[in-house]
Parts: C-alpha cells; structure tokens; sequence
C-alpha cells in the first residue's frame, strides 16, 4: 500500500517554493538582499576631542547682590508727593486739581462718618488684592480721592478710558456736578423727594437732570466702582443715561439706585451694537 504524503500544518508542500524576506540566520538584511551596508558615519573630531570637551570649565554667573544694578530704594507709593499730583501735570492746573480731590476727599469722608455709626452691626470690611498679592485695607479719603481724580482724568489705569482720555485737565465744576447728582441737592439719602421728583416728567421737573439721591456712603461706593463718571458730563451723559434707565426699562427711586449700584458703568453707556459687536462692551448698553 503506498504512503500518501499528508502535509504537515505549518510547512510548505515540496512542489511549492516561496522566497522569504526574512535574512538567513547569521546573515545581515543588507547582504540577504544583495544590498551593500551604509558606511558607518565618520566622528569629525578626534578621538581625544573627547577628554577636551569634558574639561572644559563654564564660569558660574556672577552672585546676585553683585549682578543687581537697579536701585534698591523702596517703591513709591500712591500717596508719595512724586505721584500726587501726578508727575507732568502742569503747575497751572494744579488749583483745580486740589479742589477735584477736596470735593470727593469731603463725600468719602462724609461716607466714612455715616458708615462708622452702624460698624458695630455691619460685617468687618474685606480685605482688597492689590499688586503682589498683598493685601491692603481700604485707603483713607484723601489718598482715595487722589486716586479717583487721576483715573477719571486719564493721569492713571487706561482700563477703561482705552487712551481715549490721556492726561486731560482737572475740572473741579466737573468734578462737583458729577458728585451732586449722584447725591442730589439735599445731601442724598433718596428721601421722598427725590423720588417724586423721578415720577414727574421733564417738563414738570423744569427741565433739569433729576439727581439720584444716594446716599454718602452708596456714591462712594460708585465712584470706588466707577470713578470714571467724574470725568463725565453731568447732563449729557449721566443725566441723559439715568433718563434712558427710566423711560426704557421703567427704573424709578430705589430701584433705579439699585440697578445702578450694581452695575455703575451704565451711567457711561454712550452707544448700543445692536448685536454687533464693536469691541467697546465696556461702553456699550447691551450689557446692561
């Protein structure tokens, strides 16, 4: 009986042949293939280039007390003469400068007489960050006052003003319009007249911006929000704004104080994208 050959799993059967790529045992892929190997790269440097590079020594830097060139004098701060008034003022505005800080520096300090006969119940005040990371308490009226003024007149942070106002002359009238409307003739408080005075038209009102009526300690807390609103005028901008706040979304008394408590930067709202965004939401009445 003839042995029938049965393939075996695995292996090729005798009548077929395969060419394998992979390299014979021993051998190299570049001599399996008939290929040459590459010719190892040469070392550019010598072989005692080695031990060179190794003993080379860098030089450490220099210590840092002796590389430290800039002065070691304390930094100024913003109540330092050099800063107020600030540095290339004129001296010719530096009257109407001392009556801008004298006008806000007398209602910061009213507010700070108010607010200290109910500190006994109110909470401690909070503790602001400022550069750094430190911590600082509130500034006291007239350094605070000095900061107001500056920024509202372009002589500090350009966060708002964007250099639209840069360096632009104190205006103590400015100063003091501004303030009487926030607070109103009969020293704020939003007392029942100012409130009727809201309720009645223009017309009736004699044609005159009617006052919010905050109180000392509310305006300080605008104008610490908002001191930029010093710089504006008290009729065509502040008054025309509140007057938009009423006719528009029906704000009136303590409400409309309310709302703009809370967002003071709508008493400088000077114009409306529509939904088209122009890169001036800082000044624009769709974030209100």
């Amino acid at each position: 009986m003839a042995s029938t050959a049965r393939p075996v799993p695995g292996r090729l059967l005798p009548h077929k042949t395969t060419t394998s790529l992979r390299p014979r045992r021993g051998t190299s892929a570049g001599a399996a293939s008939g290929i040459a190997p590459a010719p190892a790269p040469s070392s550019p440097l010598p072989a005692s280039s080695s031990t060179t590079t190794t003993a080379t020594v860098i030089a450490p830097p220099p210590p840092l007390a002796a590389a430290a060139s800039v002065s070691t004098a304390p930094p100024r701060s913003p109540g330092d003469p050099e800063v107020f008034p600030p540095v290339g003022m004129p001296g010719e505005l530096a009257g109407e400068w001392e009556r801008s800080v004298a006008a806000v520096s007398a209602l910061l300090e009213r507010a700070a007489a108010e607010g200290a006969s109910t500190a006994a119940a109110a909470p401690a005040p909070a503790r602001r960050r400022r550069g750094g990371g430190r911590e600082e308490e509130d500034a006291p009226p007239e350094l605070a006052a000095q900061r107001h003024v500056a920024r509202a007149f372009g002589w500090g942070s350009q966060a708002y003003w964007r250099h639209s106002v840069v360096g632009a002359a104190p205006d103590a009238g400015r100063v003091e319009r501004a303030l009487a409307f926030l607070v109103g003739g009969d020293g704020g408080g939003g007392g029942a007249d100012n409130d009727e005075a809201e309720s009645r038209p223009p017309s009736e009102a004699g044609g005159q911006q009617v006052p919010l009526g905050f109180s000392a300690p509310e305006a300080a807390a605008v104008l610490k929000s908002f001191p930029e609103l010093l710089f504006l005028d008290a009729e065509a901008r502040l008054g025309a704004n509140a007057a938009q706040l009423r006719r528009q979304w029906r704000l009136e008394g303590a409400v409309l104080r309310g709302a703009v408590a809370r967002n003071p930067r709508a008493l400088g709202y000077d114009f409306d994208c529509q939904g088209t965004c122009m890169g001036d939401c800082h000044r624009c009445w769709a974030r209100f």
